[in-house]
């Protein structure tokens, strides 16, 4: 376990660096073209419906309102670091997730308008707020509970993912990009979580040795 979630949060973040590379390189329009050409196969019929209605899972101001909500119950039930660092984990991604926008759409990708930038460029907020919320989540509730959040916030990011695809508002290495920034954001806080936790427990007593009188 130890080990296992300090090698997660590099591994994501190499692979992060590896995807925003190659779209910097423009590398990936094949790439993107296939999985636009996936999706229009894969969404169809009420099953293109269904995940279409998903659209407000990434939104911005639904993201903002769970991380608020989350830091507060937090902070009512006495984990007040761990509030610190939801508010904290999830502004950073904000902060990412724009700065990076804005540099590669308007910099490298030139990007007329700002508007254009922030809503089309790489990566994609929409997919980076889910796996951070549900991963942020499952680094929180008790351990029999984990699975399950997990397996949720997989599908509904993949799900999401496949509905920002084929909407052809933004391409899969954005996506991809969104996904992986998410879930290094989401391993880094369970690693920070798990350190400063661990180290706020207090010292477990130990009984006094009596010596053997035999």
């Amino acid at each position: 376990m130890a080990r296992g979630i300090r090698v997660l949060p590099m591994a994501s973040f190499l692979a992060l660096v590896a995807i925003t590379a190659l779209r910097l390189a423009g590398s990936t329009e094949g790439m993107d073209a296939n999985a636009t050409h996936l999706t229009g196969r894969i969404l169809r019929g009420p099953f293109d419906t269904f995940v279409s209605s998903l659209w407000f899972l990434g939104e911005p101001q639904l993201g903002t309102a769970a991380a608020v909500l989350l830091a507060a119950i937090l902070a009512y039930r006495g984990r007040r670091l761990a509030a610190v660092l939801v508010l904290g984990s999830f502004g950073l991604a904000t902060g990412l997730e724009l700065g990076m926008r804005l540099s590669i759409g308007l910099l490298v990708t030139h990007h007329p308008t700002l508007g254009e930038a922030l809503i089309h460029e790489f990566p994609s907020g929409h997919a980076a707020r889910i796996p951070l919320l549900g991963g942020m989540v499952a680094a929180l509730v008790p351990r029999p509970l984990r699975a399950p959040v997990l397996v949720g916030t997989i599908v509904l990011a993949l799900l999401e993912a496949l509905d920002r695809i084929d909407s052809t508002l933004q391409s899969a290495s954005d996506v991809i990009g969104g996904l992986l920034l998410g879930t290094w954001l989401a391993l880094c806080f369970a690693l920070v979580l798990w350190r400063t936790e661990r180290g706020a427990r207090p010292p477990v007593p130990t009984e006094p040795r009596v010596p053997d009188s035999g």
